[in-house]
């Protein structure tokens, strides 16, 4: 993925590239495969770092389709023996190459994520072998739709705000006007570039034989492009998309765990009937993002009365990167009934 910037037009940015071809061979899972840009298996190296794994093997593509080898091993001595083969690329060495580096490091920034090895003896002090871009300029162009679970019941759609959930009673409800901030939606946008959500669709073809099993659907919408990946719990070749649709719905949950919190109510005593008083409400946190909500719950302990309510929330609102520029609004709702608690 490439982000190109400038004042000159697109013919002039863009010169033709060589048309990029399939690789020639299918690779062999557990690899970490990087096919111009695209890379899945990418938690195998995650396992690497962890020492979860002591050897990893990585397979880049040319655009001709050859592949290039990196088979990295933990050594006793603490290194990481790094054999490089670049003998099936019609334009590489044909030479197999050994050698040692001291690290392999892991940055992650909003720019990109980069897999690296470093204080390699072949006289290179950081060799990249995984480079991801981010192009967190264009996020408020994604949408998606995740569907998911016994018969994909389970659904997220950005685009439609909503999430629907089954309920193990066989019933389903509905969350609408959902909204994601745009940190939680930074941190989905990651997970997809790292596990291939944004490679050509695809369907598999696996069948299921357990019953019953989760099946899955995900559609990204990402810069006018739509990516649209169908598979089960039972496709061994999904199994990056089945990590990110878990990601997903765990990153979900945090946002709503943190940000959909209980408000607090002020003390306040009983008061007669057609009496107008004022009520206070306040959060634990005095600022909040777009999109991030709090709940109240208000009852009525009266045995007879209906009580009136109407809302009024005043509120500043301003961009975090210019403070200065601030706007005050008072909002104010229809007024809203409740009944005593016992006629409920």
């Amino acid at each position: 993925m490439l982000t190109v910037s400038g004042c000159t037009t697109n013919a002039e940015l863009e010169p033709p590239q060589p048309e990029i071809q399939t690789p020639k061979e299918s690779p062999a899972d557990p690899e970490v495969i990087n096919l111009h840009g695209q890379v899945t298996g990418l938690y195998y190296l995650d396992e690497f770092l962890n020492k979860e794994r002591i050897s990893q093997k990585i397979v880049s593509y040319t655009i001709e389709g050859d592949p290039i080898y990196r088979t990295i091993t933990h050594m006793e001595d603490g290194t990481i023996q790094v054999v490089y083969d670049p003998t099936q690329d019609t334009y590489g060495s044909n030479e197999i190459s050994t050698f040692s580096c001291n690290a392999l490091q892991k940055t992650d920034t909003n720019g990109s994520l980069v897999y690296s090895l470093s204080l390699c003896d072949n006289g290179n002090l950081s060799e990249p072998i995984i480079q991801l871009d981010y192009q967190l300029g264009h996020l408020e162009s994604l949408d998606f739709r995740l569907e998911y679970g016994l018969n994909q019941g389970n659904v997220i759609d950005t685009e439609k705000k909503q999430i629907t959930a089954n309920l193990e009673n066989g019933e389903s409800v509905t969350a609408s006007d959902v909204h994601l901030n745009i940190k939680t939606r930074t941190q989905i946008y990651k997970e997809m570039v790292k596990h291939g959500a944004f490679s050509a669709s695809n369907e598999g073809t696996t069948t299921c034989t357990k019953t019953p099993f989760e099946s899955y659907s995900l559609i990204v919408k990402f810069r006018d492009e739509t990516y649209h990946h169908e598979w089960n719990g039972c496709d061994k070749t999904h199994q990056d998309l089945t990590r990110l649709a878990e990601k997903i719905t765990g990153l979900i949950d945090t946002y709503y765990e943190s940000n959909i919190t209980l408000g607090k109510v002020s003390m306040h005593k009983a008061s007669e009937p057609q009496q107008a008083e004022q009520l206070s409400l306040s959060t634990e946190k005095s600022e909040y993002l777009r999109g991030e909500r709090v709940t109240y719950i208000i009852a009525n302990h009266s045995e007879e009365y209906n009580l009136t309510y109407r809302l009024i929330k005043k509120v500043t609102i301003y961009d975090p990167e210019e403070r200065e520029n601030k706007r005050n609004l008072a909002m104010i709702s229809n007024s809203f009934h409740l009944k005593p608690l016992n006629s409920l």
